[in-house]
């Protein structure tokens, strides 16, 4: 039996965002890589311990240079831009870093360096080697668009996740005091992942006022389960959110939120229809069967790295081979032509899995009638085939 390579995960803490992301990848690539979790929250150090690889969650965590790892098996994920806030600075005592700065601190050691967003990984680029984007998904099985999601709500009920004690988040000072007049559910930063998918799937808008993450990951779960965001321009919101279409992008203040939270109570059909778009949209550009193949191009490419086999697989830096990583959110202009968005959806839609559901759902709301009878012979085989059964149900 061929020997598989022995991937070590470290991870800060049990049962958090990291944690969420490393189970989903060891998930769908256990039968080509073995893997090993580290928690170094709970006192984990590499020690002696034998591994071909070390992936490492958390940025601030250096245990591999005291356990003496060899540079060639390290690689470092940088998931926040924490290290340039002055939170940062009050907390740890040490001053705000620069980029520069922060490479040289913190990103020593490594072989490779991935990041989940592209603005991220714009400022990194002049400072690393070997830098790769590497975007994060989500559960399609937990995280998903339920049709009973509206049946007790007739008015807006907006959603937060995260952790409330966290200055960052904003939940205290933004998001709390924007919300008068408007039904608000919170998570307390203790919950289940069940528990915080249905909080999901009671919510018309999912709130998010960070300013230092590169994500955050509740943005992509909560879009997948069919919430409309209204967030700050932090981490992959501008990678995923069309300004006015699918979402709203505001300031981080109480008035900005305000008035975004009032044009989606004025405009609840057109927020929750986009929040069934938003399900799908996720589905194909963040479903975890799709993004786990980023990481095996990595694994692969480090590994072939150690043996000399460097020219023969390196991974484009800032988009994969294959699949929908590359494809951004549709714009105004995308919107506001019938022509051009139905060919955005067609791009998005070939790499669905479920071609035919995905294509019945988006046209029942969209209702482009004089678009499908347009564009019906260019569409593929399965989707001329689904529209027609969806007329004659209609």
């Amino acid at each position: 039996m061929p020997h598989k390579p022995r991937v070590l995960f470290l991870i800060d803490r049990r049962r958090w965002a990291f944690d969420f992301i490393a189970q989903a990848i060891a998930d769908r690539l256990s039968t080509k890589y073995s893997f090993i979790f580290g928690y170094t929250g709970e006192g984990f150090r590499p020690g002696d311990m034998r591994f071909d690889l070390v992936y490492v969650f958390y940025w601030r965590d250096q245990s591999y240079i005291a356990a003496g790892i060899p540079s060639d098996k390290v690689i470092k994920e940088v998931a926040s831009f924490r290290w340039r806030e002055e939170n940062f600075s009050r907390k740890t005592g040490f001053e705000a870093l620069s980029c520069e700065r922060f490479a040289e601190i913190y990103l020593q050691g490594v072989s490779v360096v991935t990041t989940p967003a592209r603005s991220l990984f714009d400022e990194l680029a002049p400072y690393c080697g070997e830098l790769f984007l590497c975007p994060n998904g989500f559960e399609p099985a937990l995280f998903r668009y339920r049709r009973d999601r509206y049946k007790n709500y007739k008015g807006l009920h907006v959603g937060w996740v995260g952790n409330p004690e966290d200055p960052c988040k904003g939940l205290s000072d933004v998001v709390v005091p924007a919300c008068d007049g408007v039904e608000l559910e919170a998570t307390s930063g203790g919950w289940s992942r069940a528990k915080v998918s249905n909080l999901y799937s009671r919510c018309d808008v999912l709130a998010v006022a960070s300013t230092a993450e590169s994500q955050p990951l509740p943005l992509i779960e909560g879009m997948a389960s069919g919430c409309f965001p209204v967030c700050t321009n932090v981490g992959i919101v501008s990678q995923l959110v069309s300004h006015g279409y699918n979402g709203l992008i505001v300031d981080r203040s109480i008035e900005a939120f305000r008035n975004a939270f009032a044009w989606c109570n004025a405009n609840l059909t057109h927020v929750r229809r986009m929040g069934q778009f938003n399900a799908h949209y996720m589905r194909v550009v963040r479903d975890w069967d799709q993004c786990a193949s980023r990481f095996d191009e990595i694994f692969t490419y480090v590994l072939s790295k150690q043996e000399g086999g460097v020219s023969l697989c390196r991974p484009n830096s800032n988009e994969t081979h294959h699949g929908p990583m590359g494809i951004l959110p549709p714009t105004a202009k995308d919107w506001e032509s019938g022509f051009a968005l139905m060919r955005l959806k067609r791009r998005l839609l070939l790499q669905a899995r479920d071609l035919s559901a995905a294509w019945i759902s988006l046209f029942m709301e969209m209702k482009w009638r004089g678009v499908v009878r347009t564009m019906g012979s260019r569409l593929p085989a399965k989707a001329r085939n689904a529209l027609k059964r969806w007329a004659r149900f209609r």
